[in-house]
């Protein structure tokens, strides 16, 4: 049964998040509000699936299922009418933890994340006025950083605890207080100027104390449904973020530092990685047990989504294998697509004056369809050749000045009749044109060298080539994606101001970690290689879970055919015999 609309405002008072609102309220979002009825055993949605709606039941009964990491099935209390659910999924599209299915037929209302966002445009003042769980309302609240992935989203945010920036801060602020008394008292007394000169000495103090504070609320540690990750910034010194997927943490351990962190309950939290993969730790947060079971909490729920994925999918290869007569292939790894021969000849031209281009000035990023190549940023060039090309400018200038100014400066200086311009510029000529000769050469070589080098990034590996001038020597490392354990990045001030910077992948083998030196845009080839990472392990876990389900057909289609045929296993010779 379908409510009419104007029985929609009253029903949705019924809930608890929406008691609060106002009539007025309640009848805007009754206008956002749709009604669907849904056929017993029909699936609302399925766990591990991306939510972007809020249910509520009319009439009906629902069940709710979840798939453990094992594969097992556990059922809830059915949902009746007046029960509401997918708070999490409206207020942050987060993933679905259960599969919801009608016991009956039932009718629900529902909305929509975005048509949801529309009304609270519409009406501002409704936000305070919802009752949302406390754990909602607190990642609402977090920012959604640019560095996060698709479908990555905040679970926790904290920043050391405030015992930290306390301690950091009492001595600085103790000689702040002293100065003050101090200087206040003796003004009283004695002169007034003494109140100036505290006042002078207490602003570098200030000045300490703000950057204490700005230091530690720079450091930043963050979990979301994806990885966990540090952000730390050392002033404008230095910037560094370091990050490791949930999959690839094997153990938590934490640990209270002095009896008066444990009496503060704050501790750290050191995660480490699989293999040889490092670790990532949360130094002094508050409640380091509760960080733990947050991040155990998103990797089970990470595992148990791809679980109850892989048996929705063999559920669904076996119904149309046995009740629609179709058989499921694997995925194929990929095809190549035709090109027309105009637009390939067009495509010659472009590529041969890209080439010229490249050549010239090569690109520090490079991106061809899911393959991403990142050369070392201008400045490697440059610090490797600005001693040798300044000693050269300063002879050059020195030369021209001489070979045009040269008997001005002795008419005016009054150098000696000795002092020649025009032989001392003969003099050095030739060394000069020696230093061209020999720098000539030398500087292509570094160009050569400089640009030879470069980092790749494929659907599947991690690449590193260091490539000598005329390929005398060349060097190629790489690593699968799925062995990445810990992506990091540091940049100095200059590499701020000219978006350069060091990444550090550390991966699961011995030895097998990378550098990626003087990249452009450190921040985003960290977000890349992640991106990149998840699209490779999606692929790979679809690959053997299509590879496992067609394993599986085979042995049904077989047992179905013995069941059909009233076929007998063959006997074994050992029994005939």
């Amino acid at each position: 049964m379908l409510l009419r609309p104007k029985q929609i405002p009253g029903f949705l008072k019924q809930i608890h998040l929406f008691s609060g609102f106002t009539e007025e309220c309640l009848e805007a979002l009754a206008k956002h509000v749709k009604q669907e009825t849904f056929e017993p055993e029909a699936v609302i949605y399925y766990q591990g699936d991306r939510g972007c709606q809020y249910y509520a039941v009319v009439e009906g009964a629902l069940r709710m299922t979840h798939i453990d990491t094992e594969g097992r099935t556990h059922d809830s209390d059915p949902l009746g009418p007046g029960t509401a659910f997918g708070e999490t999924s409206l207020f942050l599209g987060d993933t679905r933890d259960v599969t919801v299915k009608a016991v009956v037929k039932s009718t629900l209302l529902y909305i929509e994340q975005e048509d949801f966002n529309t009304f609270l445009k519409e009406y501002p003042n409704a936000e305070r006025l919802l009752k949302m769980r406390e754990d909602v309302k607190e990642r609402r609240a977090y920012p959604k950083l640019n560095w996060f992935g698709e479908g990555e989203l905040p679970v926790k945010i904290l920043r050391k605890h405030w015992a930290i920036l306390l301690t950091n801060l009492m001595l600085p602020a103790a000689i702040v207080i002293v100065l003050f008394v101090t200087s206040f008292v003796g003004s009283m007394y004695y002169d007034v100027w003494l109140l100036y000169v505290g006042a002078v000495l207490m602003v570098p103090l200030l000045l300490v104390c703000a950057y204490l504070y700005i230091d530690w609320h720079d450091d930043v540690y963050v979990v979301t449904n994806k990885r966990v990750s540090h952000q730390e910034r050392i002033g404008l010194i230095k910037q560094r973020r370091s990050a490791a997927p949930l999959h690839a943490i094997q153990n938590i351990a934490q640990i209270s530092p002095s009896p008066v962190a444990k009496l503060l309950g704050f501790g750290d939290l050191i995660m480490e990685m699989t293999g040889e993969g490092g670790q990532v730790i949360f130094r002094s947060v508050p409640d380091p047990a509760r960080i733990q079971e947050i991040v155990a909490d998103q990797t089970y729920r990470m595992q148990a989504g791809a679980r109850a994925h892989e048996i929705a999918a063999i559920r669904q290869v076996m119904h149309r294998h046995f009740l629609l007569g179709e058989r499921g292939s694997a995925a194929p790894d990929g095809g190549g697509s035709t090109i027309s021969t105009e637009e390939s000849s067009r495509r010659g031209c472009l590529t041969a004056l890209a080439s010229v281009y490249r050549l010239l000035l090569p690109p520090v990023w490079d991106r061809e369809g899911d393959t991403i190549t990142w050369r070392k940023h201008w400045v490697a060039l440059l610090q490797a050749t600005i001693l040798p090309l300044f000693l050269f400018t300063l002879i050059t200038a020195l030369m021209v000045v001489i070979a045009f100014w040269g008997e001005g400066i002795k008419a005016q200086f009054n150098l000696s009749e000795a002092f020649d311009p025009q032989e001392l510029l003969g003099s050095l000529l030739f060394p000069y044109a020696l230093a061209i000769f020999i720098l000539t050469p030398w500087l292509l070589w570094q160009f050569e060298d400089w640009q030879n080098d470069f980092y790749r990034v494929t659907a599947a590996n991690l690449i590193h080539v260091e490539r000598t001038p005329f390929y005398l020597r060349e060097e190629r490392r790489e690593s699968p994606l799925d062995r990445i354990t810990n992506v990091r990045f540091e940049q100095s001030v200059m590499g701020r101001i000219l978006r350069y910077g060091d990444v550090f992948v550390e991966t699961a083998a011995l030895g097998g970690d990378f550098k990626l030196r003087f990249v452009g845009r450190p921040q985003d080839v960290q977000k890349e290689i992640f991106s990149h990472m998840n699209a490779y392990r999606s692929t790979l876990q679809e690959r053997d879970a299509e590879r496992r389900r067609l394993e599986l057909l085979d042995w049904f289609s077989v047992y179905d055919e013995i069941r059909k045929g009233g076929q007998r296993p063959p006997e074994s010779e050992e029994s005939g015999s």
